[in-house]
């Protein structure tokens, strides 16, 4: 279960992995973005839930935790996200596009028939700092990234 889990998490941020900032965001977010951190802020709560469905020993839960902390990690840190002027946006692994929704203080992301939201927490001259909820399965995972502009 955390196999399809982990995977799960992956494959969403493998859609979207994307930035944000403060006073004209349509201006200040285009530029590319490298990801400096990715946590996933709700881990035990994510955990608690798995184990509660599936009877996980204690052990397995705090295995399952590393490898939800560790595959964020070796994921997506270091990876780069573009968003161009047009509202394109581009990531390693797809292209769509983006948007500003200033009563959220959010970035949009829509990709195909998916569509994420990256609020934006702090945004100031090259470093940026924003929070993801995806909800999947009736979970909510939220990531918490940091990125720096390229």
């Amino acid at each position: 279960m955390k196999k399809v889990v982990f995977s799960t998490l992956a494959l969403v941020f493998a859609m979207f992995l994307f930035s944000s900032c403060g006073g004209n965001v349509e201006k200040d977010i285009v530029g590319k973005w490298k990801i400096e951190t990715a946590d996933l802020s709700n881990i035990d709560e994510l955990v608690a839930e798995i184990a509660e469905s599936f009877g996980l020993s204690d052990a397995d839960i705090e295995e399952m935790k590393k490898e939800m902390k560790d595959g964020m990690y070796d994921e997506f840190v270091g990876q780069t996200i573009e968003f161009v002027e047009d509202h394109t946006v581009i990531s390693p692994d797809s292209e769509g596009e983006w948007s500003y929704d200033s009563e959220k203080n959010a970035i949009v992301i829509k990709e195909g028939d998916m569509s994420y939201q990256l609020l934006v927490d702090k945004l100031s001259g090259d470093k940026f700092e924003g929070t993801m909820v995806v909800s999947d399965s009736g979970m909510d995972f939220k990531v918490v990234m940091t990125m720096s502009r390229q």
